[in-house]
This record gives structure tokens, sequence and C-alpha cells, in this order.
């Protein structure tokens, strides 16, 4: 029995694995019922207050499609010269920061990008 549940994979190499459109898909909003109305609150603990759970899931949503679409255009190696990485960039802050203020602040530490951005092409 050790030996199977060894071979086993663990809840963290699981999430590891998904794919990103798992975690946009699981942003619509049939699952607001299910995970979101009781949930919000409580997985993104630096989303605005006061706003309502099906607005900030809908931006959450809208977020990952973009970010998803920047992920995509960066691994194809396609041009992103056009895009406004300052606002890219803010976007994808914005949804570390409502997931864990305090991962928002380490991001703040160690990201170079906002300091490369005036050198683009």
């Amino acid at each position: 029995m050790r030996g199977v549940a060894a071979r086993q994979p663990t809840t963290g190499k699981v999430v590891a694995e998904l794919k990103f459109a798992f975690w946009e898909k699981i942003f619509t909003a049939g699952q607001d019922g299910r995970i979101w109305n009781a949930h919000f609150a409580a997985s993104f603990p630096g989303a605005p207050a006061g706003l309502a759970v099906a607005l900030a899931r809908a931006k959450a949503h809208s977020d990952l499609q973009a970010i998803r679409t920047l992920r995509n255009r960066i691994a194809h190696h396609e041009p992103i010269f056009a895009r406004n990485p300052a606002a890219d960039y803010a976007m994808v802050r914005e949804l570390i920061e409502w997931r864990s203020p305090t991962a928002a602040a380490w991001v703040d530490q160690k990201q170079a990008v906002l300091g490369l951005i005036p050198n683009k092409p």
C-alpha cells in the first residue's frame, strides 16, 4: 500500500500541471453558484471591498483571458511591441494582489520589467 500511495500525484503536482485555460474557465459565470458566491472573498482577500462577487469574478475572467493571450503571444515568439506592456503588467499585478497583497508586494520588489519598458523598440 505504501508504494502505491507514493506513486499517486500530490495536490501540488496536480495543480501545477493544470492548463492556464482551466484557471480561465473556472472564472466563468456558471461557477458563481457552485464556487464563487461562497468562496470569492476568502480566495481573493485583496479584491476591492464592496465589489459584487459577480463583477469581481467577471473582471478576473476577462483579465485571465487577456493574460493567457499575452502569454501565448510571448510563448510563440510573436511581437508584442504594439501592446501597452505597462498596462499588461498592471493587470497581472492586480490579480496577484487580489489573491495575496503580500505576494504583490514581493513582486514589486523583484520585478525588472517596469525599468525595461521605456527601452522597447
